[in-house]
This record gives C-alpha cells, structure tokens and sequence, in this order.
C-alpha cells in the first residue's frame, strides 16, 4: 500500500473544530443567559419579600450562575464530523473539495468504509493520488475563514434581559416587617375562667413549631402568655418562662397569627395590671388587661339574677334541709340535686345567669329528680308483700320473706347478698376480705387518693355514657311499643281481608320480638349502670377516707362476724331455694300480667264505649241529643286519655322495671340451681358444672339483690321528696321573687344593705354600726314616672314634684314602733338542768352577743319545730309563710358563720 499520511489535514481539522466549538459554547452561554437572567431576578425578590431566606437565595443565585456554564457545556458539546469540518476548510479556502475527498479516501483505505468488491488497482492509485493532492493544499487552507468567531444570535436579547434583570433587582423594594406586634386584650377585663383574645400580627414569628401555624388548635411549646410583668427570661423554666418573679401564668387555648386566645385562671390575682406574651427568649407587651372579682356586680350581664344576702342566707338554709336529709335517708339523688341548686347559685352570683334562666333551670332539676315515679305505690308494696309470705313459708328463706313483709328492703338485700354469698364460697371470701380491710381504716396516701379519683373521674364518664344509651334504647322501645299499638287497632278493623290480616299479624310478631330483644337490652345496660352506680359510691366512700365512729366499727364487725358464721348451702337448701324462687319468680310473672290484662281489659272497655257513642252521635235526631252524646264522648275519651297515662307512668316508674328485673333474676337464678347434668358426665365433670352453675345463680341473686336495692332507693327518694314538699316550694318561691340587675329604680333606699352587714357583724358577736339604722341613713327616694321626687326622712325639707310617681318600691314599710315608758325585764330562771337559764333569756342573750351559744341553737330547733308545724296548719298566705321562713333563716345558728355582704350599686 502506497504512503497515505494525513496527519497534517487532521492538525487543520483538529484546529477548525476547536474554533467551532468555542462559538458554540459562546451561543449556548448567551442563551442560557436570558433563563439565568429571569431566574436571578426572580430569586431576589424572593430574597427581598423574605420568601426564601438569605442562605437559600444566595443558593440560588450561585445556580443561575451555574445555568450558565452549563448551557455553555452543552453547546460547545454537539457532535462534530471530521468530513463536515474538512468541507467547511475547503469552501473558505477554494480547495474544491481536497481536504474533505482526502478524508473521505482515508477512511476508504484504512478500512473505515468498505471498497466495492469489484474496485480496480487502478482506483486505488487514484484515491491516493487525491490525498496526496488534499496534503499538498493544506497550506492554503485559511482556517480563520473556515471556523470564524461572531456575536451570538441571542446577545442583544441576553444583554437585554440583563440589564432589566439588573435593573429591577435594584429597585427599593419595602420589606414587610414580620415583627411580633400586640394591639390590645379583647375584652380587656376578665372574670376568673373567663375566656379573652390578644390581638396582634405575625404572632407566630420565632417560634419553633412555626410549620403548625394554620392546623388546626395549635399551643406553642416555646410560647406562653403571663399575668404581670417578668423580669428574665430563664431556659428550661416551668413552661419555659421568666421565673422568680409574681408573674401568673395564663392558660393558652389557641394560637395563630392574628390573635392568642387565653383563659383566665382561678386564681388569677384580681385588679388591675398587664398582659405579657413569650415567644421563644423575647417578651413583647405589656397589653392592659383587668381580672375582675366574679362577683362584682358591675360586670355582670344586664338581665342576669340577682340574690341580696337575706335571699342566698334562705336559699342556702333550705339547701342545708335537703343535704340533711339525703344524708340521714341515704338519698344520693337529694344530694345531687342539692349540688345543681347550689352550681346555679354561684352562677348566679357571678352574673353568669338570667332569672328565666335560673328558674328554667330548677324546673328541669326538679323534673329530672322526680323522674320514672310510681304513681300507684300501693300496688308495689303489695306485691312485695305477696312475694314475702311466700318466702317466708321455707326456712332457707324466712329472713329474707320476713324483711319483705316489714317493708324493710335493706334488709331484704342483705339476705338475698347472704344466699348469693352462701351459694359460692369464694365469694363470701372476697366479702370478708373486703370488710377486714375496711375495718382497718388506715388514711389513705396522696397517690391512692389520685388513683381512686382517677378510677372515680372513669366511672363517672362512663355512666354518662351509659345513660345516653338508656335514654336511646328508652326510646326505642316506646316506638316499638306505639307500632305494636297502632297495628292492634288496625287488626280490629272488620273490613281486612285475611291475607291483610296475616301480614298484619306477622308484622306485629316481628315487632314483639323486636320489642322482647330491646327489653332485654335495657335490662341488661341497667344492670351494668347499676354496678357501675354501685362502685361509684364505693370509690366516693373510699375517698372521704374518714375515721370509722364506734358506732359503725362495731356495725362493721357485727356485719363481719355473720358472714364468717355462714355456711355454704346443702344439697337440700339449694334444692328448697330453688323451689322457692321458682315459686316467687311465677307469683310476681302472675301479678304483672293480671295487671297488664286488668288495664287492656279497661282500655277495650273505654274504647267499645267511645264508638257506641261516636255511632250515637251520628244518629243523633235532635240538636241536644248530638250535644249530650258529644259530652259522655269527651268524657270517655278524657277516660282513656287518663288510663293511657297511668299506664304509660307505670310503665316508667324505676320500682316496676325494677322489679321485673328482679323476677328474671330470680328466674334466672332457680334454672341454674335446678339439677340437670348429663348423663355421660363423670363425677368430677358433673361437680364442676354444678359448681359453675352456683356461681351463675350467685350472681343472679347479687343481681336481684342489687334490683332489691333500687327499689329501696327510689321509696327513699318518693319518701324524702313529699317530705321535703314544703322546702321545695320555698326554693321555687326564692328563685321566683330573686330581682334581675337591669331593674329600675333604687337598689337600697332605705339602708338595707348598710343593716344586713350590720345584723351580720352582731349575730357573729361582733359590735355592730349604730348609724346604719337611724333614719336619713337611706340613699334618695325613688322617682316616679310622673317626676314626683322626695328625699328620705333627715335629709330636710325638698321641693315635692308636680305629679305623682308610678314606681313600685319592694321595701317600703311601716314606721317602727315606738318605746315609751319604763319597762322592766324578769328574769325567769329555767326548772330544768340546774342552774339553766330560761328562754327569754336565752333569746336575749343571743340577740346581744350572737346565735353562736349552745342553748340557743336548742331555742331555735324548738321554736322552728312550732313554726312549721302552725304553718302547715293554718291557713296563711303563700307571701307570709316566705317571709316568716325568711326570718328564721335569718335567725339560724349558722348565721353568725355566713358571710354577708351588701350588693354593689350599678
């Protein structure tokens, strides 16, 4: 092969395409500039609007920069033939095609690209005949013509891009100022509990968790808000703030950009002073804020109810009454319902409350604790009485009978407790233990104590829950129970077909048992609620954690030594136990259905009435004879309507429930003490089953027990409420006459404020204030709506009005009656107990030094005895037995411990 060397045509190309390449990379540069141009642009006005931050602009810019050496890069790096470079040399040089034919026979022959198969010699000597003559003329190649350098296509556009870019960056641009700022508290007074909201902006600047800003409730870690001014901040503080200062710390509700919502504390120092807000090490404020006294009248709502002294004293007395009584009658429902009494006193006293308000609420109380009543008591006794003679006929269960006939139902329970006890040992185990344990009456530590509130704060929980679910599954059956009755009438109707009537039938069978499933549910939710209820007590009494009295230590050990004397049941005990409760469990099933047949029978017999009148009042001839069938109608349909009530309030009363849980109980309780084992058992497999079969009847009798139990209860509750009928009409009294604050008129024309805290100074023994009841004393008389005016007696002589006042004024009374003469006081010295003083004197004497002394308290019990009984007696206006009871209420020993104070003046 002849010499082809082409290495000085490669040097040309080699130079030609780096000249190329570097234009390139100049034109990807320029255009890559006008994207990094925009780009910057838009990063420092994000940088300016705080949008991105300082580091992460100057980031950002770096990379536009980088932009740009990248579109350089990828200019400059398009593929580039040999040829195609040799091609431009040679149209720039005039060389007719040499350097770029040479190339291309250079590949020919080096084996780049195949000869055709039939190529001559000849062709190859003229291929490198052309190389050679492509070497001669590379001095001629003119390589700047070739691969000259220009301005990029797209400079004018990049520099014009550029300069804008910089220009616009230059701009002043007004950065917002996301400094926390606080406006103002609104409202910028508060009662104790009271919620108020910190105005402000950028309120969330600074702190940690900023990303939270807008989810939701969101209660920085690193921010909180305090009553007073703090004077350093100290990391790691109780909630991360300024300690050893007076500052109060505020509960933080909410938190956002625009606002801080906070609630006052109860125990927030009242007065006058400054909001501070933390956020992370800086405090900003103060902001002006006011903790006002709950019982400041002057915030107080307009309409809301107001109660003087003399009011919340009788109120609190009759309150006293209802406490005394649910605690000596154990009827935990007085009690409670004392509670809401007394929860809607404070709320009152706080301005919280308007009086519709205050008498709407005691309405619903008092419906609630007069709730599911038995209206006819006399069937229940009876029918627990039937159930005790029955009882008492087996030896097993003569106690028990015995305590059923004598009403006694706490006793009852004790005995079914006892059966249930003596039918599983294991239970009457855990009894004992149980009282030992409460005869040791050890003070319980602060942790069992929270534990115990903790376990009690559950219970409460979930007896609220409970109770929704019975009111739900109450009304659920009371739908059951109208479908089930509108189908009975509609199954009486004689035009029904008896395809019609089946369906009907049908229906209604489904709807029984849809009725039997919902009872069972409610009777099976009632006794969770019970045991429940049970152990609510249990933790309450476990809470008290006082000292046991002898009295009830030697209850307790009496109580202790029966159950340790029990023994279990024999065979034949549990055989006659059984009989007997089988017995009991079909008398009571008897005696409620006789009951329920008795009242169908007298709705069918009202009904046929009402449509052999409603048909007498069709074929009415005469005018009187249409108005005299109209009146029986009324009559009968007032009938039914009256026996449809009774039935449905039998339906609800908690004794009739009670015991229709009672008699499954028992039922359900002589089915598992009934012997029926398998014949295929061995001993051992009988003896287990049997043993289980016990404790199942042991706890339906706890079960019955507990029924028992509430039963008690709900007499107990009737019992207390008639007795405290009269008490209850005095609550309602004082709830109806208490004023509101918007009221016109003088709140205290005659001093009574300044002689209640005077009476309250010397029934505590303390010297009273003489001038509070002289005359003149009063603030200014009352104006009427016909502008009459007068002053107060001492006040001298004013000019009278022109017309007459139309006001009313609550305090007017008499002049008092004046003393003349000499008088003289006996001393009569009591009979009785020695040395004793008679009770003139004693009344004397408390009038003088206070109501404190131990022998007026004995006065006073007497003398209140007398009232309420003359009271009840006589016939006395409703407006002067309140005003009577006021006065003892007044009078009462515990009045020196009352606190009394004046109403502030709007």
């Amino acid at each position: 092969m002849q010499a082809t060397d082409t290495s000085s045509i490669q040097r040309l190309i080699s130079r030609a395409r780096r000249r190329i390449r570097r234009q390139w990379a100049l034109e990807g540069a320029t255009t890559a500039l006008i994207l990094a141009s925009a780009l910057a642009l838009a990063v420092v006005f994000a940088m300016r609007t705080d949008m991105v931050s300082m580091t992460a602009g100057v980031g950002a810019l770096f990379g536009c920069a980088g932009l740009v050496l990248i579109g350089a890069v990828i200019g400059a790096a398009r593929k580039l033939d040999d040829e195609l470079v040799a091609r431009r040399i040679d149209r720039a040089s005039g060389l007719s095609d040499r350097l770029s034919t040479a190339i291309a026979f250079k590949r020919t022959l080096g084996g780049e690209q195949p000869a055709a198969p039939d190529a001559a010699a000849e062709t190859e000597d003229l291929m490198v005949a052309a190389i050679k003559d492509g070497v001669r003329a590379v001095p001629r190649a003119d390589i700047v013509a070739a691969a000259p350098y220009a301005m990029p296509r797209d400079l004018r556009a990049a520099a014009l891009f550029t300069v804008i870019s910089a220009l616009a960056a230059g701009l002043i641009i007004r950065r917002p100022d996301h400094t926390p700022k606080l406006f103002k508290a609104s409202p910028d007074h508060a009662r104790p509990g009271e919620i108020a909201i910190i105005e402000g902006e950028n309120l969330l600047e600074g702190l940690a968790v900023a990303e939270a800003r807008d989810a939701g409730k969101f209660v920085p870690a690193d921010g909180g808000v305090w009553l007073g001014a703090p004077p350093a901040y100290v990391s790691g503080a109780a909630q991360g703030g300024w300690a050893g200062s007076g500052a109060r710390a505020m509960t933080v509700l909410d938190w956002n950009r625009s606002g801080i919502t906070i609630r006052v504390p109860d125990d927030a120092p009242i007065g006058d002073n400054v909001l501070y807000v933390q956020i992370g090490e800086d405090r900003y404020g103060p902001v002006e804020f006011t903790v006002v006294d709950l019982k400041d009248t002057r915030y107080h709502k307009e309409d809301s109810v107001l109660l003087d002294p003399d009011e919340r004293a009788y109120v609190e007395r009759i309150l006293e009454q209802l406490r005394i009584v649910a605690k000596r009658d154990n009827v935990p429902e007085l009690a409670d319902f004392a509670d809401k009494i007394e929860k809607m006193l404070k709320e009152a006293e706080e301005g919280k409350i308007t009086k519709e308000q205050l008498l709407d609420a005691l309405k619903k109380a008092e419906e609630a604790l007069a709730a599911h009543a038995e209206p006819n008591q006399a069937e229940i006794d009876k029918q627990m009485n039937e159930m005790g003679k029955e009882l008492a006929k087996d030896p097993t269960t003569k106690a028990l009978g015995e305590a059923l006939q004598k009403k006694d139902l706490q006793k009852a329970r004790e005995e079914l407790e006892k059966l249930a006890n003596r039918l599983d040992p294991e239970e009457m185990k855990q009894e004992i233990e149980k009282l030992e344990k409460q005869l040791e009456n050890k003070q319980l530590s602060d942790k069992e104590k929270r534990e115990i509130q903790k376990k009690l704060d559950e219970l409460k929980q979930q007896l609220e829950q409970m109770k929704k679910e019975q009111e739900a599954l109450e009304k659920a059956e009371k739908d059951l129970k109208e479908q089930i009755k509108d189908l009975e009438k509609q199954l009486q109707d004689k035009n029904l077909t008896e395809k019609q009537k089946q369906e009907l039938q049908k229906k209604l069978d489904e709807l029984k048992q849809q009725l039997e499933q919902a009872q069972q549910k409610k009777d099976e939710q009632q006794k969770k609620q019970n045991e429940l209820d049970d152990q609510k007590q249990e933790l309450q009494k476990q809470l008290e954690n006082k000292q046991l009295s002898e009295q009830e230590k030697q209850e307790l050990q009496k109580k202790l030594d029966d159950l340790k004397q029990q023994k279990p049941m024999t065979e034949q005990e549990k055989q006659q136990l059984q009989k007997q409760l089988e017995k009991v469990s079909q008398q009571m099933q008897k005696q409620q259905q006789d009951q329920q047949q008795k009242t169908e029978q007298q709705q069918q017999k009202l009904q046929d009435e009402i449509k052999r009148l409603q048909k007498k009042q069709q074929e009415a001839k005469t005018e009187k004879e249409k108005l005299d069938a109209e009146r029986q109608l009324q009559k009968k349909k007032d009938e039914l309507q009256k026996l449809d009530k009774d039935q449905q309030d039998k339906d609800d009363s908690a004794q009739r429930q009670a015991l229709k849980r009672l008699q499954r109980d028992m039922e359900k309780a002589a089915e598992n003490l009934e012997k029926g084992q398998k014949q295929d058992q061995n001993k051992d497999e009988r003896d287990e089953e049997q043993k289980e079969r016990d404790k199942q009847a042991s706890r339906n009798l706890k079960d019955a027990a507990r029924e028992t139990g509430r039963v008690d209860r709900d007499q107990r509750k009737q019992a207390a409420q008639k007795k405290m009928s009269s008490q209850m009409d005095d609550l309602r009294e004082a709830m109806r006459r208490a004023k509101q604050k918007g009221n016109k008129g003088p709140q205290d024309p005659f001093g009574k404020n300044g002689k209640n805290k005077d009476f309250a100074q010397r029934a505590r023994g303390q010297k009273g204030s003489g001038q509070a009841w002289k005359p003149g004393q009063g603030q200014p008389g009352g104006q009427g709506k016909g502008q009459g005016q007068g002053q107060q007696p001492g006040q001298g002589g004013g000019q009278g009005g022109d017309s007459w006042g139309t006001e009313h004024d609550d305090n007017l009374t008499g002049d008092a009656t004046g003393k003349t003469g000499k008088t003289k006081d006996d001393d009569l010295q009591g009979t009785q107990g020695g040395k004793g003083t008679s009770r003139r004197e004693t009344i004397l004497s408390a009038a003088q030094k206070g109501f404190s002394s131990t022998s007026y308290q004995k006065v006073y019990a007497d003398y209140e005895k007398i009232v309420e009984e003359v009271m009840r007696n006589e016939k006395m206006p409703s407006s002067y037995k309140y005003y009577v009871k006021r006065y003892f209420a007044k009078i009462h020993p515990s009045t020196g411990d009352v606190e009394t104070s004046p109403q502030d003046a709007p």
